[in-house]
Protein backbone atom coordinates (compact mmCIF):
# COMPACT_ATOMS: atom_id res chain seq x y z
CA UNK A 1 0.00 0.00 0.00
CA UNK A 2 1.46 3.55 -1.10
CA UNK A 3 0.58 7.11 -1.79
CA UNK A 4 2.99 8.67 -4.46
CA UNK A 5 2.43 12.67 -5.25
CA UNK A 6 1.88 14.33 -8.49
CA UNK A 7 4.02 17.70 -7.49
CA UNK A 8 2.50 19.83 -10.00
CA UNK A 9 -0.46 19.86 -8.03
CA UNK A 10 -1.95 18.77 -4.83
CA UNK A 11 -2.87 15.23 -5.26
CA UNK A 12 -2.32 12.01 -4.71
CA UNK A 13 -3.01 8.46 -5.74
CA UNK A 14 -3.49 6.08 -3.33
CA UNK A 15 -2.72 2.47 -4.11
CA UNK A 16 -3.59 -1.51 -2.31
CA UNK A 17 -3.97 -4.83 -2.75
CA UNK A 18 -6.75 -7.15 -2.04
CA UNK A 19 -5.29 -10.42 -1.62
CA UNK A 20 -9.01 -11.80 -1.27
CA UNK A 21 -11.79 -12.29 -3.73
CA UNK A 22 -14.16 -9.16 -2.21
CA UNK A 23 -16.56 -7.77 -4.80
CA UNK A 24 -18.23 -4.68 -2.84
CA UNK A 25 -17.50 -1.18 -1.52
CA UNK A 26 -14.12 -0.08 -0.52
CA UNK A 27 -13.61 3.00 1.96
CA UNK A 28 -10.38 5.20 2.30
CA UNK A 29 -10.43 7.36 5.17
CA UNK A 30 -8.09 9.95 4.97
CA UNK A 31 -7.07 11.93 8.69
CA UNK A 32 -4.34 14.80 9.30
CA UNK A 33 -1.65 13.90 11.01
CA UNK A 34 -3.15 15.68 14.24
CA UNK A 35 -6.24 13.44 13.92
CA UNK A 36 -8.50 15.72 12.26
CA UNK A 37 -10.45 13.51 9.67
CA UNK A 38 -9.96 14.81 6.22
CA UNK A 39 -11.92 13.16 3.43
CA UNK A 40 -13.76 9.95 2.74
CA UNK A 41 -13.69 7.96 -1.07
CA UNK A 42 -15.45 5.44 -1.45
CA UNK A 43 -15.06 2.59 -5.00
CA UNK A 44 -15.90 -0.48 -6.17
CA UNK A 45 -13.88 -3.49 -6.19
CA UNK A 46 -14.45 -6.51 -8.27
CA UNK A 47 -12.11 -9.09 -6.79
CA UNK A 48 -8.46 -9.44 -6.28
CA UNK A 49 -5.77 -7.44 -6.91
CA UNK A 50 -3.98 -4.28 -6.67
CA UNK A 51 -6.48 -1.27 -6.76
CA UNK A 52 -5.89 2.58 -6.73
CA UNK A 53 -7.78 5.63 -5.76
CA UNK A 54 -6.90 9.33 -6.30
CA UNK A 55 -7.25 12.03 -4.07
CA UNK A 56 -7.55 15.39 -5.31
CA UNK A 57 -6.38 17.29 -2.09
CA UNK A 58 -9.37 18.40 -1.12
CA UNK A 59 -11.10 18.13 2.27
CA UNK A 60 -14.78 17.62 3.17
CA UNK A 61 -15.84 21.01 2.78
CA UNK A 62 -13.75 21.31 -0.89
CA UNK A 63 -11.10 23.49 0.35
CA UNK A 64 -7.39 22.25 -0.40
CA UNK A 65 -5.64 20.77 2.51
CA UNK A 66 -2.55 21.91 3.93
CA UNK A 67 0.64 20.69 2.68
CA UNK A 68 2.06 17.92 5.56
CA UNK A 69 1.54 14.04 6.61
CA UNK A 70 -1.59 12.47 6.24
CA UNK A 71 -2.63 8.70 7.36
CA UNK A 72 -5.21 7.11 5.67
CA UNK A 73 -7.61 3.61 6.21
CA UNK A 74 -8.60 1.43 3.46
CA UNK A 75 -11.85 -0.30 4.58
CA UNK A 76 -13.17 -3.30 3.32
CA UNK A 77 -15.21 -6.54 4.36
CA UNK A 78 -13.40 -7.14 7.82
CA UNK A 79 -10.24 -5.65 7.50
CA UNK A 80 -8.39 -2.32 7.53
CA UNK A 81 -5.19 -1.61 6.32
CA UNK A 82 -3.33 1.55 7.39
CA UNK A 83 -0.62 3.66 6.36
CA UNK A 84 0.91 7.40 6.01
CA UNK A 85 1.34 10.40 3.14
CA UNK A 86 2.93 13.63 2.53
CA UNK A 87 0.88 15.93 0.56
CA UNK A 88 2.88 18.62 -0.82
CA UNK A 89 1.57 21.95 -2.46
Amino acid sequence: MNGYDDFHIPATTISFNINIDYHGIVIVKIYHAKGQFIKLLAMQANGSGLYEIFWDGSDKNGDIAASGLYFYSVDFRDAVLASKMILLK
